[in-house]
C-alpha cells in the first residue's frame, strides 16, 4: 500500500512515526474520557431530507456525538446544519456528507443505470477533467463547511457496472478524482465493495477478480481519508457469509493483507434505529467510526453496554476512538470569522434553496460532455443475449425438442448425472434448461448459477483468450519463439518451436505426462514441462498437447506480468459480466458445483476441485484445464466470439484476432489456433458449416459456434461423474447438435461436405 495523500497525520497505534502535538492531545483526552464518551465519538448521525432532524438543530446534536453525515439538500439548509460546527476546538465535529447523493443528476449521454452518479462519472470522463472536477466539487464543498466527502467507487457486483470501460483504467480515474479532492483541500471517504441493488444470492464473485478489480482500486485510493463498508459480502476475501462491515475476517485482510491503514466506517444508515444493535460488532470486528440514522445515543448506550458486557474489548473501542478523533482533526475546515465572506455568502444569495444536486453538477457535468473518447470505453454496443421464442430467430420449437429429448435420455441412462445447455442464434437464447438424475447427489441444474468443471475448454475460453489478448496488443508475436518469453525451454531441437505451434498443437510436444504423481509441487510440475523433450518436428505433425498450453499459460503470465486468472478475470470475464466464471472455486460455491468424480487418485469426491490431476498438481490454475463456469456465462462468451470480440460495451478482442484464432491452419488435422474445426465424424455433428469452431472438454463439456448460421451451442455435462463413458458422450454431443442445427427453418440445412 502507498503512502496516502490524506495521511496528515499518524494514527496513534502507527508504529515508527514520530508523534506530532495533536497525537499527544489526542492520547490526553483519551486518558479522561470514559466509556461512553469514547463511545459517543466515534457514532455520526446522519441529517438530510431522509430525517426528522431540523437543520438548524443538527449542530447541537452533532457536537454532542462524533459529528454529522448529511444526506443533501439545498444550500442553505446544508449552511444552517454547518455553520455551529465550525469551531476553534482543537477537534471539531465531524462534517461530512454523501456526494454521490448531493451529485443526484445524471450526466449527459451515460447509461441511465441506477448507480451513484459519481460511479458513472468515473465510468465517463478521462483523469484530467476528473481531476479539475475534484478541485472545483471541494472548493464549493468546503464552501459550505463540508470537510470530508463520501462517495462510491466503480460496484463490485451488478449488472454492466463495467460494460462501458476498461477495467483497468478504473484505478487511475479514482486516483484521479481524489488528487483533485485533495488539490481542493477536501478530503474522501470512498465505499468500495458494493453493489447496487439487493441480492438474494451471495454474489458470485472470485478472488482472482477481487485481485484484478477491487484490489487496485483499494491501491489507487491512496488520498483517501476512510474506507467505508456496507452490507456485502464477499465469502472469497474473507471466508464467511457475514456481511463486510461486520466481519472480523474483513478488517483484518483489509489492514494486514491490503494495507488500509486508514479509518474504516461502517455505514449502518440503511437499519435505520435497528442499526445500534450491530454497531458494538462492526467495532468489535473493527469498524473505527459507525454512521446511523435516527437516534444516535441509543447507538452510544449499545456500544457502552457491549463492553461493560465484555462483548466489546475496551482497546478496540480506545483504538477506533483515537482514530474517529484524528479523522476529525485531519477533515476541520477554520473558523471563517466575516460570516459575510464571498465563500460563504454565495451559497446564501437569493437562489439559495436551489438543491445541492444542481449546483455542485455544475463542474462535473461540463467537464464530462464533449465529444465521445475514441478508447474501448466508447466502444459501439453490439447484441446482447435476451431469450427469445425460436420462430423469431428461425429457428422450430418442435425440432429443437428433440435436443432436449437426446439429454433427457442421456441423463437415464447414466451417461452423466447434470447438463446444462444453452442454445443461441441471432442473439437470442432459445434454448437454457438444466436437466439433473433425480437420484443424484447434485442440487437441481440452473443454467444460470450451476458450476461445471470445464477442463479443456480453459483451453480456448482462458488461454487462447488471454495470448489473443496479447497478441491484439502487440505484446504477443505469433510466430515468435517460445525461447523469447521462456529462455530456459529453447534448448536444442526446441528452439526451433513457436506460439503458433502451441496454439495449433504442432510443437512436436508429447500429449503430456502424469505430473501428478512425477512431481510433488506446483514449480516442480511445471519445471518438468519446460524441460519436456519433443516427440516430433516441429510444425511437421498434430498432436494434441496439453503442455503445449500449460506453456502458453506461463507465457501470458511472463509477459503481462499478472497471474493469467488476474489477467482473465480484469480483461475477460468482470467486462463480458461473466460472473461465474473463474478457477479455483470458494467453498462456499460448492453447493452450486456438480462434482465430476466419486473416487480418484484423490481420497475424496471430486466437487469444486479440478478433475485434472495434473492441473490440480499445477496449483488448480492452469492452461490446459481448471476453469469453472456456467451455461449462461458461456453463452455470453460465445455470443462475444460470433460479434467478432465485443458483446455490449465491451470490446475483448478485435474481429482480425477472432478471424486468425477460428481459421484452420495448414497441415494441422482441421485444428485452428486453440480452436477446433469439424472433422470428418465431429462432436458437432454433421450440419454445422465448415467455418464452425468448437472444442470439447474431458469432463463433457463442449461450445460449438458456427458463424455462417449465427448459431452457438453450449453444452455442459458431468460425464466423468460416476465413471468415465466416452463414447455414449461423443452420441449426445452428436445428438444435441444435430437436432439444433436441424431446428433452423428460414435457410436450408445440408449436410457438410464429407461429413459422415
Amino acid at each position: 500500500m502507498l503512502i496516502r495523500l490524506g495521511a496528515v497525520l499518524p494514527l496513534v497505534l502507527g508504529i515508527g512515526c514520530t508523534r506530532t502535538s495533536d497525537d499527544l492531545d489526542i492520547e490526553a483526552r483519551l486518558e479522561t474520557m470514559d466509556i461512553r464518551a469514547r463511545a459517543a465519538q466515534i457514532v455520526v448521525v446522519a441529517a438530510g431530507p431522509r430525517t426528522s432532524l431540523a437543520a438548524d438543530s443538527v449542530a447541537a446534536l452533532a457536537r454532542q456525538v462524533g459529528g454529522v453525515w448529511i444526506e443533501g439538500g439545498d444550500s442553505a439548509a446544508v449552511v444552517r446544519m454547518t455553520s455551529g460546527l465550525r469551531t476553534t476546538r482543537a477537534i471539531p465535529p465531524l462534517v461530512a456528507a454523501d456526494l454521490d447523493l448531493v451529485l443526484a443528476t445524471p450526466l449527459p449521454d451515460v447509461d441511465r443505470t441506477p448507480l451513484p452518479t459519481l460511479t458513472r462519472g468515473l465510468l465517463a470522463a478521462e483523469e484530467d477533467k476528473l481531476q479539475a472536477a475534484g478541485r472545483q466539487i471541494a472548493a464549493e464543498a468546503r464552501a459550505v463547511g463540508i470537510g470530508l466527502t463520501s462517495f462510491r467507487g466503480p460496484p463490485t457486483i451488478g449488472g454492466n457496472a463495467y460494460a462501458q470501460v476498461d477495467p483497468a483504467r478504473l484505478p487511475q480515474r479514482l486516483g484521479a478524482l481524489l488528487t483533485g479532492f485533495h488539490e481542493g483541500g477536501l478530503m474522501a471517504a470512498v465505499g468500495l465493495f458494493w453493489r447496487p441493488g439487493p441480492e438474494s444470492d451471495l454474489p458470485r464473485w472470485d478472488r482472482a477478480r477481487l485481485a484484478a478489480i477491487e484490489f487496485p482500486l483499494l491501491d489507487a485510493a491512496d488520498g483517501a481519508a476512510a474506507l467505508v463498508l456496507d452490507d456485502l459480502a464477499l465469502p472469497s476475501l474473507t471466508g464467511d457469509t457475514l456481511p463486510l462491515r461486520i466481519s472480523s475476517s474483513a478488517y483484518s485482510r483489509l489492514r494486514s493483507e491490503l494495507g488500509w491503514d486508514e479509518p474504516i466506517v461502517a455505514d449502518l444508515r440503511s437499519l435505520g434505529d435497528s442499526g445500534a444493535a450491530l454497531a458494538a460488532r462492526a467495532v468489535a470486528a473493527g469498524a473505527d467510526l459507525i454512521v446511523v440514522r435516527g437516534d444516535p445515543f441509543r447507538t452510544v448506550r449499545a456500544l457502552e453496554a457491549a463492553v461493560t458486557a465484555g462483548v466489546l474489548p475496551r482497546d478496540r473501542l480506545a483504538t477506533a476512538t483515537s482514530r474517529a478523533l484524528h479523522l476529525r482533526v485531519r477533515t476541520s475546515i477554520p473558523v471563517d470569522p466575516d460570516p459575510a465572506s464571498p465563500a460563504l455568502a454565495s451559497h446564501l444569495r437569493s437562489d439559495a434553496d436551489q438543491p445541492l444536486a444542481t449546483r455542485f453538477i455544475t463542474p462535473l457535468d461540463s467537464l464530462v460532455s464533449g465529444p465521445a473518447p475514441t478508447s474501448p470505453d466508447a466502444h459501439s454496443p453490439v447484441p446482447t443475449l435476451g431469450i427469445v421464442e425460436p420462430d423469431a430467430v428461425g429457428m422450430s420449437e418442435t425440432a429443437l425438442e428433440r435436443a432436449d429429448e437426446a439429454i433427457r435420455a442421456a441423463v437415464e441412462d447414466s451417461v452423466a448425472t447434470a447438463v446444462a445447455l444453452a442454445v443461441g442464434r441471432h442473439g437470442g437464447l432459445v434454448r437454457f434448461g438444466g436437466f439433473s438424475a433425480p437420484n443424484s447427489l447434485a442440487s437441481p441444474v440452473d443454467p444460470e448459477s450451476t458450476l461445471f468443471d470445464l477442463a479443456s475448454l480453459t483451453k480456448v475460453v482462458a488461454t487462447t483468450t488471454a495470448a489473443a489478448i496479447l497478441l491484439d496488443s502487440g505484446q504477443l508475436q505469433l510466430d515468435a519463439p517460445v525461447r523469447r518469453y521462456i529462455p530456459e525451454f529453447g534448448r536444442d531441437e526446441k528452439r526451433a518451436v513457436t506460439i503458433r505451434q502451441l496454439l495449433s498443437h504442432t510443437s512436436g510436444l508429447p500429449a503430456g505426462r502424469w505430473l501428478y504423481g512425477s512431481a510433488d509441487s506446483a514449480d516442480e510440475a511445471l519445471r518438468q514441462v519446460v524441460e519436456q523433450t519433443l516427440s516430433g518436428t516441429p510444425g511437421e505433425t498434430m498432436v494434441y498437447s496439453d503442455f503445449g498450453m500449460i506453456l502458453l499459460a506461463e507465457i501470458v503470465e511472463r509477459v503481462s506480468g499478472l497471474p493469467i486468472d488476474q489477467l482473465l478475470a480484469g480483461r475477460v470475464f468482470t467486462p463480458l459480466d461473466m460472473e461465474s466464471t473463474m478457477f479455483l472455486p470458494p467453498a462456499v460455491l460448492y453447493d452450486r458445483v456438480v462434482p465430476t468424480a466419486a473416487e480418484s487418485e484423490r481420497p475424496y469426491e471430486l466437487r469444486g476441485v479440478v478433475h485434472d490431476g495434473n492441473a490440480f498438481r499445477l496449483g488448480g490454475i492452469t492452461g490446459h484445464a481448471g476453469l469453472f463456469s456456467t451455461a449462461r456465462d458461456l453463452a455470453i462468451f460465445a455470443q462475444m466470439m460470433l460479434n467478432g470480440g465485443s458483446y455490449g460495451h465491451a470490446k475483448i478482442l478485435s474481429p482480425e484476432v477472432v478471424d486468425a484464432l477460428t481459421t484452420r491452419q495448414e497441415g494441422t488435422d482441421g485444428r485452428a489456433l486453440g480452436w477446433d474445426t469439424p472433422a470428418d465424424r465431429s462432436s458437432a455433428g454433421r450440419f454445422f458449416s465448415t467455418r464452425s469452431f468448437g472444442h470439447t472438454g474431458y469432463t463433457g463439456t463442449s461450445i460449438w459456434i458456427d458463424p455462417e448460421r449465427d448459431l452457438f451451442v453450449v453444452l455442459l455435462t458431468n460425464r466423468t461423474y460416476p465413471e468415465a463413458a466416452p463414447r455414449e458422450i461423443l452420441d449426445l454431443r452428436i445428438d444435441v447438435h444435430e437436432a439444433v442445427a436441424r431446428a433452423i427453418i428460414d435457410e436450408e440445412i445440408t449436410r457438410r461436405p464429407g461429413s459422415r
